[in-house]
């Protein structure tokens, strides 16, 4: 039975899912966590013969998806690299590349894939009780089209959770306007898949800022005004008329003209970076 979709804007809710970012040297990668109790539930939603499967293998053309999750490797054409962590979860390492030929942009659809269905599988409230350590900080929905005429084939939606909208608040209060580590993933990421290195007036098309003392959150990259933004819940008016506070709920995540899946990439490992920087405020301070 339908239960109803996740609003971590609105209520909490234990982790089924996070991003992390991570680099080597000029490599670098979106990791994607799973908690345990939620690798049963991404199991039997995403099964070989499976209708979301199905469909992203008629988009792309994909020839398997690698289903078992606790095998090397997961995903559209065995595109993850998957690792067995301490506390019973599984990530799963999807690694960037410069993409430079037909084969290179194919890994990068089996990516964006792969992320498009894990986080729509996740999407609704579980039967299963969840229990985790953290809370789910940042839920994502994405958009997976290969050929869109009017664009769009790329968008992001999503919301945040009050610990990220409290980072925010405290982050443009405190430090100034500019996110650097979230910068730094968004413009290292662009640069891997570009396999350049970007002029400045390239880099000056990139940004990531809180712009507002509510935690406005802006990160764009290059493209037709593209880029993710946040707002206020449809509740969140109602909140603020009870008398609850700007930090006692999260935030809506938008997206403006993601057009191609290419920008979808830079945009999740910016998001992969914020998720980063929450998760180590939240340990240090608390929720």
């Amino acid at each position: 039975m339908f239960r109803g979709f996740i609003h971590v804007a609105e209520k909490d809710f234990p982790r089924m899912y996070s991003f992390s970012w991570k680099e080597n040297g000029t490599d670098c990668s979106i990791a994607f966590q799973i908690s345990r109790d939620a690798i049963s539930i991404v199991s039997e939603e995403l099964k070989d013969n499976s209708y979301m499967i199905k469909c992203e293998e008629e988009e792309f053309g994909f020839k398997k998806f690698g289903s078992d999750i606790y095998a090397k490797r997961y995903g559209f054409e065995d595109c993850a690299i998957v690792n067995q962590l301490k506390d019973g979860s599984i990530e799963l390492v999807f690694e960037l590349v410069t993409v430079n030929n037909e084969k290179s942009m194919q890994y990068l659809f089996a990516c964006a894939a792969t992320i498009h269905v894990l986080t729509n599988s996740l999407m609704s409230v579980p039967e299963k009780e969840i229990k985790d350590s953290l809370p789910q900080f940042i839920t994502i929905s994405t958009a997976c089209c290969k050929n869109k005429p009017f664009g769009h084939g790329g968008n992001i939606h999503g919301e945040l959770n009050k610990d990220v909208k409290r980072y925010l608040m405290h982050h443009y209060e405190k430090k100034g306007e500019t996110l650097k580590p979230v910068f730094s993933a968004l413009f290292k990421a662009a640069t891997k898949i570009n396999g350049k290195k970007l002029d400045r007036l390239s880099k000056s098309l990139y940004s990531a800022e809180v712009r507002a003392e509510n935690g406005f959150l802006s990160i764009d990259c290059p493209g037709n005004s593209c880029g993710l933004n946040t707002e206020k819940t449809d509740e969140a008016y109602f909140l603020l008329k009870q008398g609850k506070k700007e930090e006692d709920f999260g935030m809506d995540l938008i997206c403006h003209n993601v057009d191609t899946l290419t920008q979808q990439i830079v945009l999740i490992a910016a998001l992969a970076a914020l998720s980063d920087e929450i998760k180590k405020h939240y340990l240090k301070f608390g929720g």
